[in-house]
């Protein structure tokens, strides 16, 4: 439990995943994963960084090793990152790197369904990603989406935290700019502090106000 409400200098922030959206004339590239977590629900293309390589770099291995197609770092568009709280280590945040990368028809998988080692891939329609509520789909890809078609240059941080309502604790914060290209500048999990990747009133002010909202749920 936490005692008191954490400034953005008291967290740890560590982003050991990435996690990568192929979409195809509005269908999304998805697996459904036969291990934890998530097992039995679709997710989106993705794994761990690992050490010495870069995020893009592991985007793109990933894809290659789960679906079998392989795409040049050059098309993978970095589209910011997603964190949330750990659940073994208080004042820590978790996260992943998000990219997006479009498809073309002629170089998809050549079935609908295909099953690999990790579970089962398949094209699935954005409506059905976008419900508001399925036992099919991992509970954040609703957010995840909306990272995933933004259009924006500059990246952002979504913060999330499930409350005890059901509903989602988020808030946005830009990247600083020598940040907004750490995808490509880093090598290995990235980790350092929260207030690395804050800067400016506005965007402390909206993360603190995050970090008391996650606070009163106790769920560290």
């Amino acid at each position: 439990m936490i005692a008191r409400v954490p400034s953005v200098e008291d967290v740890g922030l560590c982003i050991p995943y990435t996690l990568i959206a192929c979409i195809c004339r509005e269908q999304y590239l998805m697996l459904k994963r036969r291990k934890a977590p998530f097992a039995g629900q679709w997710n989106f293309i993705g794994g761990k960084i690992e050490h010495g390589e870069k995020p893009v770099s592991s985007a793109k291995r990933e894809l290659a090793e789960e679906a079998g197609l392989w795409v040049a770092e050059g098309r993978l568009r970095f589209q910011g990152l997603a964190v949330w709280p750990s659940s073994h280590h208080p004042l820590t945040l978790m996260g992943m790197m998000l990219f997006a990368v479009q498809i073309r028809a002629a170089k998809t998988i050549n079935s609908q369904l295909a099953l690999i080692d990790e579970g089962v891939l398949a094209w699935l329609p954005e409506s059905f990603l976008m419900r508001e509520a399925s036992a099919h789909v991992v509970p954040n890809v609703k957010l995840l989406m909306e990272m995933f078609k933004l259009r924006t240059r500059i990246r952002s941080m979504l913060l999330h935290s499930p409350n005890e309502s059901g509903q989602w604790d988020i808030a946005m914060s830009p990247l600083p700019p020598h940040h907004q290209e750490i995808d490509k500048t880093g090598e290995g999990p990235w980790a350092g502090k929260l207030s690395d990747l804050v800067r400016g009133y506005t965007a402390t002010r909206r993360v603190e106000v995050f970090m008391r909202q996650i606070a009163s749920t106790n769920l560290d």
